[in-house]
């Protein structure tokens, strides 16, 4: 980092798109509990507050109007003071295609979309049109992108399409996700360089804005790294609710503020909803 402070931004992911109260009783479901843990998020240092919305049997959905209600609850909740991202389950029929319009009355900061349900590997042209489609809308309505990766070679195909125009230039923020979810979740944070080795082969390093979340007991170790390398974090109960003891954490500031002091003793800083919404999607 040339001795030159490089905010770190913490994104808390509260609830993921398959997370239920089995998992964790404070796994934030209904509206207002997404508000008063929106708010711990931004108490514990968050600038980003990452959740899916879910509908009355507690699945994620991409219904309009639940979206736009839990926005604006949100948003009432934080005003500027931490961005906002909606977490969209692209793997249902039609669901590209749903998403555009749901984006449009919601208008959320910015919107998490798993880059392997966008793009699936046995797609033809007309999966690409749609995902063109969705990402040049949210250029048009000014909301970020960050795509989710669960394997290392997304990138390559990251690149391709990028490439060839599918994907804007300015759509820059990649969030790692290592390990797996189940019963036992878990992860392991040497993963994390497979992500890096694929972005230095594509010449991506100095292109692209990384995040990295991590499953199970080894997020901590997993994130640590992630900060020592100058990349991003996203903790949160949707990947762990564990501390490293085995502990369930029993409020965000257990789970973030610790690595908040590691940033610090790393010399960076916490970055404000401004420098995370900056350097993850420009100036919007």
């Amino acid at each position: 980092m040339l001795g030159i402070p490089k905010p770190l931004i913490v994104s808390f992911s509260v609830n993921g798109l398959k997370r239920s109260k089995r998992d964790h009783v404070f796994i934030p479901i209904k509206v207002a509990e997404l508000q008063a843990q929106a708010q711990q998020a931004k108490a514990a240092g968050a600038s980003l507050f990452s959740f899916s919305v879910r509908d009355g049997r507690g699945a994620a959905t991409l219904e309009p109007a639940l979206s736009a209600e839990a926005v604006a609850a949100l948003r009432e909740a934080l005003g500027e003071s931490c961005l906002i991202q909606l977490e969209l389950d692209l793997d249902q029929p039609n669901a590209v295609e749903a998403a555009l319009p749901l984006l449009e009355v919601a208008r959320p900061d910015a919107c998490l979309l798993p880059f392997a349900q966008l793009f699936p590997r046995d797609g033809d042209e007309a999966d690409e049109d749609k995902a063109r489609d969705l990402l040049d809308g949210c250029e048009d309505l000014k909301i970020g992108v960050q795509f989710a990766m669960s394997d290392h070679t997304d990138i390559d195909w990251f690149y391709a399409f990028r490439q060839y125009g599918v994907i804007p230039e300015e759509q820059h923020a990649l969030l790692f996700i290592l390990g797996e979810d189940g019963e036992e979740p878990q992860s392991n944070p040497h993963a994390l360089r497979k992500y890096l080795a694929a972005l230095e082969k594509q010449h991506l390093l100095d292109a692209v804005r990384w995040s990295v979340a991590a499953y199970g007991l080894q997020e901590k170790a997993a994130l640590s790294a992630a900060i020592a390398l100058g990349g991003q974090i996203a903790p949160g109960w949707a990947y762990n609710i564990h501390s490293v003891e085995g502990e369930v954490f029993s409020s965000q500031q257990q789970q973030v503020e610790a690595l908040g002091q590691i940033g610090r003793a790393l010399g960076r800083p916490l970055a404000s909803a401004f420098e995370a919404r900056t350097l993850l999607f420009g100036p919007r």
